[in-house]
């Protein structure tokens, strides 16, 4: 698969609680994705290294289109720092144009 994303750093992490216990009865553990700088513009989760369809173009967009596709996200390390607040003012409204121009300037 074509690398899409234009940066290595992670801007952040979230899990998916999982409400249904695994085949053998025990929790099930979560699913876990990482928020990075795509090429394409904006801020993309991915999960186990692999793009997924939730992507918005400010940090904000990102993390409320991954709430609204997976029941259960949450944002648990925002730049570097454990979450511990899930409200949207927690979260700046950071563009990811202006990271990817940061980027491709050097």
């Amino acid at each position: 698969m074509e690398r899409t994303r234009a940066t290595d750093k992670l801007y952040a992490r979230g899990i998916q609680a999982r409400m249904h216990p695994a085949e053998d009865g025990q929790p099930a553990a979560p699913k876990e994705f990482d928020l990075y700088l795509d090429r394409s513009g904006e801020y993309r989760w991915f999960a186990e290294g692999e793009p997924t369809d939730a992507a918005g173009e400010s940090l904000r967009t990102a993390v409320e289109n991954a709430r609204l596709r997976w029941k259960g996200f949450q944002v648990v390390e925002l730049e570097g720092h454990a979450v511990t607040s899930e409200t949207q003012h927690d979260i700046p409204e950071r563009y990811a144009a202006d990271d990817l121009e940061k980027v491709a300037t050097g």
